[in-house]
């Protein structure tokens, strides 16, 4: 395990016979600035990625406590967010460190990413399914129909060897049978929190394959987290895991 204390501007590298050796220079930072308002935005948004991601990191919130240095703690965030290498290496190479630390921040707050339009439409295509039944929430099997009824979501299910036939069926039963009691006589449906949660963690997927917009192929592979749910439950029984998903992503399906 290997911990930076400071940074440094590499001069020359060689490599000897039984180790490397480099010569560097000492890099100034500047002088620290109060960045508490900063650290705690950063804080909050942090522990809400790592629960999206499932990233456990025992040690860093009493480091949160131990360091008020804008500088360590940037860093430290940084090697933890599952970023593209090069949006990593930029971020890391940022010299001042107020910088980094607000480059971190506007990386964690995905609030303001875009969305597709197809994507945004699978959205709406899943509120109406919840309305034409009078449902009083739009849940993750909602959410399932209506990507299985996109072309490019389907495409991906497609390649994991779903039966998409089966799986709408499954789904369809699972509304019309199991979600009686959530029946309301006026009014729109309303996301529940694992639909939240989805579309959040969609948006972290989106930044971190590189994607310019939310797709609904990051709604797919975000699904797969809420293992409690009976949408993820449905794709596993047809075959679909996220790393068939995954895979045919990075082959460009859908």
């Amino acid at each position: 395990m290997t911990r930076g204390l400071r940074r440094v501007a590499l001069r020359g590298f060689a490599v000897e016979s039984v180790a490397y050796q480099a010569e560097v220079t000492a890099i100034s930072e500047g002088a620290t600035r109060d960045a508490r308002d900063l650290i705690r935005r950063i804080y909050q948004r942090f522990q809400d990625y790592t629960a999206v991601h499932g990233i456990l990191v025992p040690d860093i919130w009493l480091f949160f406590d131990s360091t008020r240095d804008p500088g360590q703690i940037a860093d430290t965030v940084a090697t933890r967010m599952k970023l593209p290498v090069s949006e990593k290496y930029e971020l890391l190479a940022t010299l001042d460190p107020m910088t980094r630390l607000e480059r971190i921040e506007a990386l964690l707050d995905q609030s303001q990413r875009p969305v597709s339009a197809n994507y945004a439409a699978t959205k709406r295509l899943a509120f109406d399914l919840a309305d034409r039944r009078r449902h009083q929430y739009a849940t993750l099997e909602h959410l399932l129909l209506a990507l299985i009824e996109d072309a490019n979501a389907s495409a991906v299910m497609l390649a994991c060897y779903a039966d998409l036939g089966k799986l709408r069926q499954s789904l369809v039963q699972y509304l019309d049978n199991e979600l009686k009691h959530t029946v309301i006589e006026a009014g729109s449906a309303e996301p529940t929190a694992a639909f939240k949660r989805v579309d959040r963690r969609a948006a972290f997927h989106a930044q971190e394959v590189g994607h310019a917009a939310v797709t609904r192929a990051n709604a797919l592979v975000a699904l797969f987290a809420e293992t409690r749910s009976p949408a993820a439950r449905l794709l596993a029984e047809h075959g679909v895991s996220r790393a068939r998903a995954d895979k045919a992503i990075a082959r460009g399906v859908g």
